[in-house]
């Protein structure tokens, strides 16, 4: 056999390997409340269906455990994922059971397999199946992509989508004018998959406007009519079905658009230019917000979260690719091009909400892993020789070396990766990390065995900043156990007498990270790479919850103050979020000097603190520095504008500034 006959055979069985790695990785891996809010809106809109169109409940969805959150954006996106999901679940019959999520996520993780499916398909179409082979482990080989595409249900669908319908849109363009059928009702489904999962869909829309007269301009010879008449009304009848009943589909199989097709559908797309969710971040070491990204933003993590040796060959293999269009079909290539070039343009120009890295614009990597692929054929060919294109193949081994190692070492956080540019222990201070919080699953596992709290006859609360997830996973893993878990912040868990605190590193910024993590009583971490991605805290005396009480409900500061120095001599590493009420304690007991120095730690540590704020404002009244006293408390009263305390102040402030009193 030909040494070109054995590409195909190992592309396929590639995709069976990865498959099964996939799915080892991925068994039983952790969730999130945004796939919890996902599968209940497509519960929700299955209900509707089943109600006669009665049953309206998912436009206003409550999170789970949390009553006062409506779920306004859901709507916002199609279910034909959810719709899979729950299929699945049904068959299997794991609904509403133990391994409901586990169901979902082996689901998620097939249609990774067919997106590297098609990766591949489009590659070796431009150039044969060596390529393909390579395109599909470049795209097997990023752990970004592999990691989100273990358990995020919300992106790696739309991504599959996409570029399952950039292949049979190639199918459809090498066939014109005459499409076949089979391929006109492919692209038709595969239209309908994407669009019905999120409105960006539009866009493969607007390639087929585009690349269908493109081609059959390009197909007609010297004198030629653009198209012959007998051509027209097939081709016409067929992109009508194409782009009539994928959009037919999509209204039919989205209640939200259903009931008010024109409005809703253009309230979708709204939505998706500016997605309404104000996400504090860290990224360079500074917070920044969702809604107001630096330009550098997208740029910056694709340079430190791909693998160094892709980073090389992509644009390499963009200039090859555009140099050599003449010996491959240079359409297809410019499809591939504009499809994965034309979403990063978009979403720059469009300064679009983003959020958890390039998470929301996975779909585009797999189109530049097949010009990756192409590329990097065309450079083995160009070697010739068999040494060197030996010699290149050991050089792309190696630049794969880091990511192998880190994705085996650190699974199933693939996700976190960062490459050799960055590296994740200085990347952990500095950008997001967890940001799906998949790590509290197996600290909750961890703390029910090794504490044996399950087996505890007394209640058990757990505080976390998890909070809508740990309840869920406590109540169907563990229904028996005496243990509820209760949501905080980091701003807030001393106020709960809880026995174990489940820290994730989710909306920790740098400072905290830096200084304060994990929080002093921690008796085991989970870790990716030397650094803690949920800490268990153990608390056996609540003196931090005694302080809080004794202020906030007693208002006993000599008690609060007694519980305070115990709590001080007893730490290492003081919670500083206790700083601004131990600054207020010191403050109303006048103890200026350490009220100052408290005060002023709790700034530091967050500008805007409440209790460090007022008992600077109230220290500054009584050293006379009415100034500054007036700044603090102007802070304090943009949080509060209805505290007694400080409203009392305010007015003591406001006649010690009037001319008779200076």
């Amino acid at each position: 056999m030909h040494t070109k006959d054995l590409f195909e055979p190992a592309f396929y069985i590639s995709l069976a390997a990865m498959l099964c790695v996939m799915l080892y990785s991925g068994a039983n891996v952790g969730f999130c409340s945004d796939e919890m809010d996902m599968n209940q809106y497509g519960k929700a809109n299955i209900s509707f269906y089943k109600s006669g169109g009665k049953d309206t409940s998912f436009l206003n969805l409550m999170q789970e455990n949390d009553s006062l959150r409506v779920m306004k954006t859901l709507p916002f996106y199609g279910s034909n994922f959810e719709y899979i999901a729950h299929a699945a679940n049904i068959l299997t019959g794991t609904l509403d059971g133990k391994q409901e999520y586990n169901v979902r996520h082996v689901v998620n993780q097939v249609m990774a397999i067919i997106a590297i499916l098609f990766c591949g398909l489009i590659a070796a179409r431009l150039k044969g199946y060596r390529a393909a082979l390579l395109a599909a482990w470049f795209l097997f080989l990023t752990p970004t992509f592999i990691g989100w595409a273990l358990f995020d249900t919300k992106d790696l669908p739309f991504c599959m989508g996409y570029i399952a319908s950039v292949y049979f849109l190639i199918l459809f363009m090498e066939q014109l004018p005459r499409p076949t059928v089979k391929t006109t009702i492919y692209l038709m489904l595969a239209l309908f998959f994407t669009l019905g999962i999120r409105v960006g869909g539009l866009l493969l829309y607007g390639y087929l406007l585009l690349f269908v007269p493109l081609v059959l301009w390009s197909k007609r010879r010297k004198g030629e009519v653009f198209i012959k008449k007998e051509d027209l009304l097939p081709l016409a009848s067929k992109l009508a079905l194409v782009i009539g009943g994928s959009l037919v589909l999509t209204i039919l199989s989205w209640p939200y658009v259903l009931i008010d097709p024109m409005h809703n559908f253009v309230a979708a797309i709204e939505s998706a230019k500016k997605f309404p969710a104000d996400i504090a971040m860290n990224f360079k070491g500074d917070v920044i917000h969702s809604i107001l990204l630096p330009g550098d933003y997208l740029p910056t993590y694709f340079f430190i979260t791909i693998p160094v040796i892709l980073l090389a060959l992509m644009p390499a293999s963009f200039v090859l690719v555009v140099l050599k269009f003449k010996q491959i079909k240079w359409q297809r290539v410019l499809l591939v091009m504009v499809a994965a070039i034309v979403p990063l343009i978009y979403s720059q120009v469009s300064s679009m909400t983003l959020y958890n890295g390039w998470r929301h614009l996975m779909f585009f990597y797999p189109c530049t892993m097949v010009i990756a692929g192409v590329g990097t054929d065309m450079i083995i060919d160009m070697l010739k020789k068999p040494v060197l294109q030996m010699a290149f193949g050991v050089l792309l081994l190696a630049g794969f070396i880091h990511p192998i190692r880190w994705c085996i070492a650190n699974g199933p956080y693939q996700y976190v990766y960062y490459n050799e540019l960055e590296g994740f222990k200085d990347a952990y201070y500095n950008y997001e990390n967890d940001v799906w919080s998949i790590s509290v699953k197996p600290a909750i596992d961890w703390l029910m065995i090794n504490e044996h709290v399950a087996d505890k006859k007394d209640s058990v609360l757990i505080a976390t900043n998890v909070g809508t997830y740990a309840n869920y996973y406590l109540r169907t893993q563990y229904p028996g156990a005496r243990v509820r878990a209760v949501a905080v912040s980091t701003k807030n868990y001393s106020n709960y007498k809880w026995d174990y605190l489940l820290l994730n590193t989710i909306f920790l910024q740098t400072n905290y990270l830096q200084d304060h993590y994990p929080p002093d009583g921690t008796i085991h971490t989970i870790d990716a790479d030397g650094r803690p991605l949920t800490a268990i805290v153990k608390d056996t005396t609540h003196l931090q919850y005694y302080i809080s009480d004794a202020v906030e409900n007693q208002d006993n500061y000599f008690k609060a103050d007694s519980f305070a120095r115990v709590y001080m001599a007893s730490t290492r590493k003081p919670n500083p979020n206790l700083l601004g009420l131990l600054a207020m304690i010191n403050a109303r007991l006048y103890n200026y000097d350490k009220a100052v120095d408290y005060g002023m730690k709790a700034i530091q540590n967050n500008h805007n603190d409440f209790s460090g704020r007022a008992a600077m404002a109230f220290v500054c009244f009584k050293q006379k520095k009415i100034e500054a006293a007036v700044e603090h408390i102007n802070i304090c009263l943009a949080q509060d504008p209805n505290n007694d305390f400080l409203l009392q102040l305010a007015d003591s402030i406001k006649f010690a500034m009037q001319p008779s009193n200076n």
